[in-house]
């Protein structure tokens, strides 16, 4: 008998083994010692004049930011003051930064943001997704909570920018719309900080509805440390992103949550580095500037959809690669995000390790 037909599948164009190439290898995993797995990628190191410091893969690989752009996004709810003129702080506007789980903290500090603005829970576009925290799991299950929009991990970021919008007198049923005003402002920052055209930036739809943007690693790692030390950049814009940078480091159990690398990473370097995660892959980093030294920005992109177990010990690894990470923050946060493989009883049955080829500009 004939086997099993498979459909004819289209082969890879010129752009798609172009983006294909420059992923580079950057982490191997065994089981005992024998290859298991493997993470490819990019990255790239930059200061905020765009010079690039350190890189693996092609650091010219554009990839989506997805939620590493919500510190530029929360930009349009700072700059115009609005924590202040609203009552709030450095909670809710790390909650506007934030890929939160859904804790309570999170769920509070978006409900205090649209109530400031006179606003409640239906304005919110952002959909649902099943619980992060599972705490609300549970209580999902028992009927105890109605699980709806604002238990979504950018529910933060929604809350807002419907803030903003509201302060502006901008409609706020189109909010997510890429023409909407909000919108083209907040490709504008990232533009700004990126020091990149506007019409240079490819705008996809992320999960939770707005869009999201696709920049060059090594434009993107410029606009990080831009974020922390903001040279060339407008005084209010730049005023707004340190603004949001210092609230994700002064609060950043509100950025992730328990158990988050975002969260124990801020933790761990009391605020030297700001880090934002991004869905399939994505990460953003920053060093603060100190005596002596400039600010840096650290874009990660990786090859697969990877979750945050997958993809944390890669950023610990590309962190400490770099000089971002010390070795005892590296061991006060490694444990927990080792990279190690257990089977079904707990017991270590493999583990991975860094092999990035790293090019020292």
């Amino acid at each position: 008998m004939p086997g099993p037909t498979q459909e004819a599948s289209e082969p890879a164009g010129p752009a798609d083994a172009g983006w294909l190439a420059g992923l580079a290898p950057l982490w191997l995993g065994d089981r005992a010692g024998v290859p298991d797995f493997a993470s490819w990628g990019a990255f790239a190191l930059a200061d905020g004049d765009g010079q690039l410091l350190a890189s693996a893969g092609d650091p010219q690989l554009v990839a989506f930011l997805r939620s590493s752009a919500k510190p530029f996004q929360a930009c349009a709810f700072t700059r115009r003051g609005l924590p202040g003129l609203l009552g709030l702080g450095a909670v809710e506007v790390a909650c506007a930064c934030a890929s939160h789980q859904g804790e309570r903290r999170h769920v509070d500090a978006a409900r205090r943001i649209l109530a400031a603005a006179g606003l409640d829970e239906s304005r919110l576009l952002c959909g649902t997704h099943a619980a992060l925290d599972p705490e609300l799991a549970r209580a999902i299950a028992r009927g105890e909570v109605e699980h709806g929009p604002i238990h979504n991990n950018c529910s933060g970021k929604h809350a807002a920018m419907l803030a903003a919008c509201r302060r502006e007198g901008w409609d706020l049923a189109t909010y997510t719309e890429p023409d909407h005003p909000l919108q083209r402002e907040n490709l504008a920052t990232l533009a700004t900080f990126a020091g990149l055209p506007t019409d240079a930036i490819p705008i996809g739809v992320d999960n939770c509805t707005v869009p999201t943007f696709a920049l060059p690693l090594a434009a993107t790692a410029r606009a990080a440390a831009r974020l922390v030390d903001p040279v060339g950049v407008p005084a209010d814009l730049a005023a707004a992103g340190l603004e949001a940078a210092a609230a994700m480091t002064r609060e950043p159990g509100l950025v992730g949550g328990l158990g988050r690398l975002d969260t124990a990473l801020m933790e761990a370097t009391r605020g030297r580095l700001v880090v934002k995660t991004g869905a399939n892959g994505f990460y953003l980093a920053a060093q603060r500037p100190a005596a002596g030294r400039r600010g840096v920005g650290l874009a990660l992109k990786l090859g697969g959809a990877e979750s945050e177990p997958q993809k944390a010990p890669v950023v610990l690894a590309v962190l400490a690669a770099v000089g971002l990470l010390a070795p005892d923050e590296e061991a006060a946060v490694g444990p927990r995000f080792s990279g190690v493989q257990r089977h079904c009883r707990g017991e270590v049955v493999g583990s991975g390790r860094f092999v990035g080829a790293i090019r020292r500009e």
